[in-house]
């Protein structure tokens, strides 16, 4: 079956504005531009791809760059730098802070969707 999706979603830097965003339906091999008009100031940012599923397997992605040279790291950038929490936090607690790092989800053969590492 194949079916063209619509994914939406939001970026944000509270640096500037959002100059770049990017998509991946396939693990960060390709990536394809996204970002939408209006682009304003230190603002949530929307950003779609139209997508075509062809009823495979993906791992979907997105990237985002601010005006002032910022980029979204990768989890692998995020954890080099800021390294990984041996146990889960308490619920109340902010451990690293802020995760920014590129999240991934994956879509199976039946359409479900979950997180992962990629």
């Amino acid at each position: 079956m194949n079916i063209l999706l619509l994914t939406a979603r939001i970026a944000y830097s509270g640096t500037g504005r959002i100059s770049k965003v990017m998509v991946s339906a396939d693990g960060g091999r390709s990536w394809a531009a996204a970002l939408q008009e209006p682009v304003l100031s230190k603002a949530f940012t929307r950003f779609c791809m139209l997508w075509h599923w062809d009823g495979g397997t993906a791992i979907l992605q997105s990237r985002s760059w601010d005006e002032a040279g910022n980029v979204q790291p990768t989890r692998a950038e995020f954890v080099a730098t800021r390294g990984e929490l041996k146990a889960v936090p308490p619920v109340m607690a902010f451990p690293n802070q802020h995760f920014n790092a590129v999240t991934s989800w994956a879509v199976d053969r039946t359409g479900e969707i979950k997180h992962v590492y990629a």
